[in-house]
């Protein structure tokens, strides 16, 4: 840690990456031991929800909405989820198509020109 920091301020950045190390265990959990315990009707609602989500963060704060699929996203996305497009076609089905653009998200994943 920093020498320049008072006693407090390495107490707060302590806590700060003990709360980041917990987040990401609880992150790995949450893929490894409850996520593959979905229903596909309960992965398609998790998908639609977080992405809608975010989406909506990137709008209300004047971003491009779909700035958040890349070929990269998709390639993260396919490694948690190896029936991301059927569960992605799903997602837009059911609960994104009246908000969002399904041909938009398909050209930012690099899966439509």
């Amino acid at each position: 840690m920093d020498k320049n920091l008072s006693e407090e301020e390495k107490k707060i950045l302590s806590e700060m990456n003990s709360n980041w190390e917990k987040m990401k265990q609880d992150g790995k959990l949450f893929w490894e031991k409850e996520y593959p315990n979905f229903s596909i009707e309960d992965k398609v609602k998790y998908w639609a929800s977080e992405n809608n989500r975010l989406m909506r963060w990137q709008a209300e704060s004047g971003l491009d909405e779909y700035a958040i699929y890349t070929p990269n996203w998709y390639k993260w996305a396919k490694s948690k989820e190896s029936e991301i497009d059927k569960i992605m076609d799903l997602a837009f089905e059911k609960y994104l198509s009246w908000e969002w653009s399904k041909e938009e998200y398909l050209k930012r994943i690099g899966k439509l020109k």
